[in-house]
């Protein structure tokens, strides 16, 4: 009779367990983190994933979860509060350009801030840029800026 109690109580716990670990324990992401997830944001939208470049250097790269793409590539650097998450990085501006790029995520909404680094982007850069991340326009959350 207690050797049943015992096994119940056992596998009762290995259940309770597997639920904790399966909801994240109260971890309100909406996106699932898999093994490259360096840091997730807000509600996990926003990803840092790291990827391998074909000479094996370990890079980051913000990454949308929502539209499963890399918003920026190569990021030196990155610095994140309760509030806004601040990312630098590559962004390709024309077929083999990139520029470099700040990014400021707004944790509250999801919105995101684009802004060039370094340069003063022509009209031209910034409408391929608009044109570039119009795949992660959705209700307009990503401007981009001077």
């Amino acid at each position: 009779m207690l050797f049943r109690f015992r096994s119940k109580a056992v596998f009762l716990v290995a259940i309770s367990f597997a639920i904790v670990l399966a909801t994240g324990c109260g971890n309100k992401m909406d996106y699932s983190q898999g093994k490259d997830c360096k840091e997730a944001f807000g509600n996990g939208e926003y990803q840092l994933l790291r990827y391998t470049e074909q000479d094996q250097s370990r890079k980051l790269a913000l990454f949308n979860c929502d539209v499963h793409e890399a918003i920026l590539y190569d990021v030196q650097l990155y610095k994140s509060n309760e509030e806004t998450v601040y990312v630098r990085g590559k962004c390709p501006v024309y077929e083999y350009r990139e520029a470099e790029m700040c990014a400021t995520i707004y944790i509250k909404d999801n919105s995101v801030e684009m802004r060039f680094n370094g340069i003063k982007p022509t009209a031209e850069m910034i409408e391929k840029m608009r044109q570039y991340l119009t795949k992660f326009l959705t209700n307009k959350q990503i401007s981009v800026n001077q």
